[in-house]
């Protein structure tokens, strides 16, 4: 779920004042401090030590789940998260799941209708304590989620097998508007994709085309005998009795011609006498 740095995005969807974007914070468990409040991890603070600027929970009691949530100014398209958790605590966070919602009354639950995003497997060590989560949807809320079920392990060390929290010093939320995609936020999606929504790194209609007879990531359409590729439509190749290839894979329906092969019936082999 590594995202990379290259293409790092310049928009904090959850707390860029110059932009008045600023996301609503809340969860299901009360404050260790009365100043170490939910809207802690959208303050804009990414320091990992100072408490003052952190979300920290006090223990979830028994196997009782625990949720932090964000609720964005409207929808926008999530290109990734940047979580900063805190220092030296991150094994409080072993098994944590993220999802994203369009209802603002969306309660977390193992059982939720939000759509899934990541979850961290507990057998795989700790979490970073800085991490960057791909997700690449369109949502107006991010969640976090943890529980420890009965029989629940981890081979991250001192991690409470019986209680978990939420600690979190920051949560960045980066991306663009709906119809807007690439880092910074420069590119229009294309109003070839479905109610112009697009992938947030590179603008394919990843939600479908607006033209039902349109084919490909890229919404082109192409004419009987051809088919798309990379953008493009591209002739057929030898399919059995001149029939058409199917015009989103470029595969013959009925197979090759005689001494054609391959996958798009390009390839030549030879007989010998």
């Amino acid at each position: 779920m590594k995202y990379a740095k290259r293409n790092q995005f310049t928009v904090n969807l959850a707390h860029t004042p110059k932009q008045t974007l600023q996301g609503i914070a809340s969860w299901n468990v009360v404050p260790h401090d009365k100043n170490w409040r939910a809207d802690k991890a959208v303050d804009g603070n990414t320091n990992q030590t100072y408490l003052p600027t952190c979300a920290i929970a006090a223990y979830a009691n028994g196997y009782k789940l625990v949720w932090w949530k964000v609720w964005l100014n409207r929808k926008f398209n999530i290109a990734y998260l940047e979580i900063y958790l805190r220092s030296g605590f991150s094994n409080r966070a072993a098994g944590f799941s993220t999802y994203t919602y369009e209802d603002k009354d969306f309660v977390p639950s193992t059982g939720d209708t939000g759509r899934f995003v990541y979850n961290h497997d507990p057998m795989s060590g700790c979490p970073d304590s800085i991490q960057n989560i791909t997700v690449n949807k369109i949502a107006q809320g991010v969640a976090f989620f943890n529980k420890r079920p009965d029989g629940f392990t981890s081979n991250c060390s001192d991690v409470d097998v019986k209680r978990t929290s939420v600690e979190r010093c920051e949560v960045k939320v980066m991306g663009c508007d709906q119809d807007r995609y690439h880092s910074g936020c420069t590119e229009a999606c294309s109003p070839k994709c479905k109610d112009s929504h697009c992938d947030a790194f590179n603008g394919s209609c990843i939600y479908g085309c607006s033209d039902p007879n349109a084919v490909s990531l890229y919404c082109i359409v192409c004419d009987d005998g051809k088919f798309a590729l990379n953008g493009k439509c591209e002739q057929c190749g030898n399919c059995q009795k001149d029939t058409a290839c199917d015009k989103g894979t470029g595969r013959c329906l009925f197979g090759c011609k005689d001494n054609w092969t391959g996958d798009l019936c390009k390839g030549v082999y030879l007989i010998y006498d």
